[in-house]
């Protein structure tokens, strides 16, 4: 055959070539990637709109339809779920298998530009590309301790969370279990009313005062100083004494109207070891990594 042959007259190119090869395999073996799930980009993309404080079925009527009616004539689009809790709206596309997501996505913004305009109180709609991947933990570990379950998450939240974070190959961390912290503004109708205020009022006094505003600079000989108005709310004091309305004859404070409560997010999660509380973290990995 003409292969033993060309290895007999020049076994020299056969070696070289061997040598080619085993490099070359060993090399690929090295980088080939190794995982106990392969990646299965199955697309998927997401539609979030929070709308504070609406009821579900406020949500799904200025929110979640008006959306879906533009949105159902995207290309490509094999099955659309909506979820309209409160104070938020859920649509989820899957897409057929092959489809560009990044092209979907264009697709997607030009039928939202579409959509007449939302409630003012409701928040922009977040886009998000995600594979089925992303949706589900690959690992799961939990802690318990000494501490109350709530002190416990804030623990997690400062300082495991960022922890995990960092292992090369986990992309995102859910914790469970706890409940997060929340500054809680609870108001009393009746002195709006007898002020002459409105919820929008006190929103409206809030968002301006919880913020930092740049102003410019200063320059003094051979320095030149950066200056802000430091307004970020530090403690809850700081909220109650926002300023709501200024006449010339009298100052009404958010304390005047409301109570501020430095408190908890409400619970949707439980987590327990051996009956005491704990908090559990999903982990989930990176597209294409082991």
């Amino acid at each position: 055959m003409w292969i033993i042959d060309f290895s007999i007259k020049r076994p020299v190119t056969v070696i070289v070539a061997v040598f080619l090869v085993l490099i070359f395999g060993t090399i690929s073996a090295r980088r080939m990637p190794i995982q106990m799930k392969p990646t299965m980009d199955k697309p998927f993309i997401t539609i979030n709109t929070d709308y504070p404080a609406a009821a579900p079925q406020e949500v799904e009527e200025q929110i979640t339809i008006p959306i879906e009616e533009k949105i159902q004539a995207v290309e490509n689009l094999k099955k659309m779920t909506s979820r309209s809790t409160e104070g938020r709206s859920s649509i989820t596309l899957e897409f057929d298998w092959g489809t560009d997501k990044d092209i979907a996505t264009i697709d997607i913004l030009k039928k939202l530009n579409l959509v007449g305009e939302l409630p003012e109180e409701a928040e922009t709609p977040i886009i998000k590309a995600i594979t089925s991947d992303e949706e589900r933990p690959v690992y799961w570990a939990s802690i318990r301790g000494n501490l109350p379950a709530n002190e416990l998450r804030r623990y997690a939240d400062d300082y495991i969370e960022p922890m995990l974070e960092r292992i090369p190959g986990v992309g995102d961390v859910r914790i469970y279990g706890g409940q997060e912290r929340e500054i809680r503004i609870e108001l009393d109708y009746a002195a709006l009313s007898a002020r002459g205020l409105s919820v929008t009022d006190v929103r409206n006094a809030i968002r301006a005062e919880n913020r930092n505003v740049r102003g410019g600079h200063i320059d003094e000989g051979k320095r030149r100083y950066q200056v802000r108005t430091v307004g970020l709310f530090k403690t809850p004091e700081d909220i109650e004494n926002v300023i709501i309305r200024r006449n010339a004859d009298s100052v009404v404070y958010l304390r005047d109207v409301a109570r501020v409560y430095d408190t908890y997010k409400e619970k949707n999660s439980l987590v327990k070891i051996d009956g005491h509380p704990a908090v559990a973290f999903g982990i989930l990995r990176k597209t294409g990594e082991n």
